[in-house]
């Protein structure tokens, strides 16, 4: 993307779901939004409640015992290491932003979101208190 001359964008949508509960929701209208002027938008998603051929499910992808160890210490979302992975996905390598929106759901390692920032820029819409206040 040149920043002199705004063109297109493309968006990678985090989240539980697409769809489904406000935060989906609100992504889903999102996406529709951006994708009606002219955007490229893909999620990875927890869930992909609608079939949504732009979402790609990332639930599957944990390494189980350490997830296990990690939550016997508390540590609930930070399990899913694999998430360090997604970089090499091809949504992930094409997108020009990161829009995060619900982070919990023990899908992604929120240790990732670092490293996430180093390649793009990254927009998070806070739909609850959860990121404040530390899983309440």
């Amino acid at each position: 993307m040149n920043p002199d001359k705004p063109g297109p964008l493309k968006v990678l949508m985090v989240g539980t779901q697409q769809t489904r509960g406000g935060a989906g929701r609100i992504a889903d209208l999102i996406a529709r939004q951006l994708r009606r002027q002219g955007h490229t938008v893909h999620g990875f998603v927890r869930d992909n409640i609608a079939a949504d051929p732009t979402c790609h499910e990332v639930r599957y992808w944990r390494v189980t015992p350490l997830v296990r160890w990690l939550r016997a210490r508390g540590l609930t979302d930070l399990g899913n290491l694999t998430s360090f992975l997604w970089r090499c996905r091809e949504a992930y390598a094409a997108a020009d932003v990161i829009h995060l929106n619900n982070l919990h759901g023990d899908y992604l390692s929120l240790a990732a979101l670092p490293l996430w920032g180093l390649d793009k820029p990254l927009v998070w819409m806070l739909h609850d208190g959860w990121p404040v206040t530390g899983n309440c």
